[in-house]
């Protein structure tokens, strides 16, 4: 028996002095208030949605950046000596060339260093750039 439902029946009890009204508190049982829905619950949903909108946003921008690079022709990645690193220009937020040299990256680690903003980009939200006009599709 429920601890709330035991001290209903042991307050009946003890106030009209006979086991029936006993059985009428436990028989009646617990019956829950309606739930209802409030300005917080729509408030919260709204602050827990708005940060992951903004950073898939970000995130698809970084990637059409890098993809338009010019420098490094969207690999993230330029020569400089014998080692590839980051591209100045977009910021090489995915340095990639291939499966065979992200499964073996391990053996020469280093690709430039910590995340850079990609050139000319100021603000905190990232502006993508045109894409690049095909030649021969003029």
């Amino acid at each position: 028996m429920p601890p709330q439902l035991c001290g209903a029946v042991l307050l009946a009890f003890v106030v009209s002095g006979s086991q029936s009204a006993a059985f009428a508190a436990e028989s009646q049982g617990y019956v829950p208030s309606p739930v209802t829905v409030g300005w917080e619950i729509y408030a919260g949903a709204i602050a827990g949605v708005i940060p992951f909108a903004i950073g898939s946003y970000q995130f698809i921008a970084r990637i059409l950046i890098q993809k338009r690079c010019e420098k490094c022709d969207g690999s993230g990645l330029v020569e400089r000596g014998p080692f590839l690193r980051k591209c100045p220009e977009c910021g090489g937020f995915f340095p990639w060339q291939g499966w065979k040299q992200f499964l073996t990256s391990t053996a020469a680690p280093g690709n430039g260093g910590v995340l850079r903003q990609p050139r000319n980009q100021e603000g905190v939200i990232y502006r993508i750039p045109p894409e690049a006009k095909d030649e021969k599709t003029e």
